[in-house]
């Protein structure tokens, strides 16, 4: 699956392990490991709402 990037929303990315944190590490789709599991956070480009969509992801490439 490609992450559709160029839409005008904003991908963000929470380890599943910190999921129900209190103050989760966010990450953008620069700063992802590969094989680490993830929510999804996303938001639109202007930043006016967020939402994690209940959807978990796995990074295999970061080059496609």
């Amino acid at each position: 699956m490609l992450l559709m990037i160029d839409y005008g929303i904003f991908y963000e990315f929470i380890p599943l392990e910190n999921i129900g944190s209190a103050n989760p590490p966010v990450y953008s789709l620069d700063e992802v490991e590969l094989n680490k599991n993830y929510a999804i956070v996303i938001s639109t480009s202007c930043g006016l709402w967020r939402y994690m969509i209940g959807d978990t992801i796995r990074f295999t490439n970061n080059r496609p």
